[in-house]
């Protein structure tokens, strides 16, 4: 697949036209007529589904993206991994402290209801955990990623454990999500910043994605809680590297 080097910096503006065209309203909204997260959530999967269409991702969706009271836990590859997610279900995410410095993307992202965690300050953790807590408790979503960073090919990396707690202790269900990429330069790992791994992306025709839905999860032993959801997503993510990965 040629990469064209043009195409990427067309469709940078693009998305940042895009973003912008729907934060005005958003801001409106939230800040001059009082609409609550949830109306923001929603928004939000409209910028999804409208950068979906421009950067072309294209998605094949298996299994059934449950919409409701849960804790959704994925793999983490990219920083795309939200998009094709939020086209399917609303979901308020929790990301790393590291985003909400992205120009216009970070600000964006805090104004449709993302939570921001600084990974290695325990006080931040605890604070982001009982702002989700009070999510979930209210019949709202959270989607989290465990592993706390992105990883390439293979399997997952540790899960931490906070999350799945939570959703012991609330009875909430928690839905696994396995995501892969066609090409595994997609991944966004080691030091790459933003704007050259988006350039290096973005510049294909078509990115491909993989999204696996488990159904919902439930107990309350939080470790059993853990073990299966990091198990399913493992096994589905061998599943396509060996036999059924997108572009083999």
């Amino acid at each position: 697949m040629k990469n064209r080097p043009l195409l990427a910096y067309f469709r940078l503006f693009g998305m940042a036209a895009i973003i912008f065209g729907h934060l005005v309203p958003v801001l409106i909204g939230r800040a001059l007529l009082g609409k609550d997260v949830w109306w923001a959530v929603r928004r939000r999967q409209m910028i999804a589904r409208d950068l979906m269409r421009f950067l072309k991702i294209k998605v094949t969706a298996t299994g059934e993206p449950r919409v409701g009271n849960f804790l959704y836990i994925s793999n983490h590859r990219s920083y795309i991994d939200p998009v094709p997610v939020a086209d399917l279900i609303p979901f308020v995410p929790i990301a790393k402290a590291e985003v909400g410095r992205w120009p216009l993307i970070g600000w964006a992202a805090r104004m449709t209801g993302v939570f921001y965690v600084k990974r290695h300050d325990k006080s931040s953790r605890a604070g982001t955990r009982e702002a989700a807590r009070e999510v979930l408790k209210t019949g709202g979503a959270v989607l989290v990623y465990p592993e706390g960073t992105t990883s390439a090919v293979g399997t997952t990396l540790p899960f931490r454990p906070g999350t799945f707690g939570m959703a012991a202790d609330l009875g909430v269900g928690v839905v696994p999500i396995a995501i892969e990429y066609a090409n595994a330069s997609d991944a966004w790992v080691g030091a790459d910043t933003f704007i050259p791994h988006f350039l290096r992306c973005f510049s294909k025709p078509e990115t491909r994605v993989w999204l696996h839905f488990f159904p919902p999860i439930f107990g309350a032993d939080a470790s059993i809680l853990l073990e299966t959801t990091q198990r399913l997503i493992d096994e589905r993510l061998l599943i396509w590297q060996n036999t059924e990965r997108p572009g083999k």
